[in-house]
């Protein structure tokens, strides 16, 4: 035979729906998007041999930054925008 259904005691909320928050677009400076860091790390990957992008890295909210790997000193730098990469890629000659 089976147990009867036990009343639920102690806190009960009631659970209401809300509705979607859109989230603002990224402001210049903030950060990459994810697609646009993918675009920068394969155009990156593709100019030159000395830094590899390792990984796409969540700043804040939802902004990006490439982690680039130096194959000749073997250190990381993360880069925010495509200015970032500039003057990166000006600092190595």
């Amino acid at each position: 035979m089976a147990r009867p259904h036990r009343p639920v005691q102690g806190s009960r909320y009631e659970k209401r729906r809300v509705a979607g928050t859109v989230a603002p677009p990224l402001q210049k400076g903030d950060g990459l998007s994810s697609s646009e860091a993918r675009e920068l790390g394969s155009r990156i990957d593709a100019s030159q041999q000395r830094y590899r992008v390792s990984a796409i890295r969540l700043l804040a909210d939802r902004a990006c930054g490439l982690v680039l790997v130096d194959s000749v000193t073997g250190s990381d730098h993360v880069i925010a925008s495509s200015a970032d990469w500039h003057r990166l890629e000006a600092a190595q000659t």
